[in-house]
């Protein structure tokens, strides 16, 4: 089986959507719910595994990305599956109180005075 880039949305990701078999004809992948490239019926996309512990029993949280507005959030592996953007869907906010971190978050510019 050769691996293709399909159309699709996963290919921004790194991960390819599906792969030909030696006929040519198209196969498509099944994702587990917590592996990277899975996206959810709502266009929610995991980009892998935060490696923290999740806030429903026994689970993981997994770092989250809205195909609709790029936000991106955290989930409990048990809610990726459903989850909605906590943005632009009204779904619920990031779990654990997770937010993305960026150079400008851990080094602020010093205030002039």
């Amino acid at each position: 089986m050769r691996v293709v880039w399909a159309a699709g949305t996963t290919e921004h990701l790194g991960v390819p959507a599906a792969a030909t078999d030696d006929s040519g004809a198209t196969v498509m992948r099944q994702r587990s719910t917590t592996e990277i490239g899975f996206i959810n019926p709502n266009d929610q996309a995991n980009l892998g595994t935060l490696g923290i512990p999740g806030t429903d029993h026994n689970q993981r949280l997994y770092k989250m990305r809205c195909l609709k507005c790029s936000a991106v959030y955290a989930a409990n592996g048990s809610d990726i599956h459903h989850r909605l953007c906590p943005f632009c869907q009204g779904g619920n906010p990031s779990s654990g109180g997770w937010q993305e971190r960026t150079v400008a978050d851990l080094h602020p510019a010093s205030s002039e005075e």
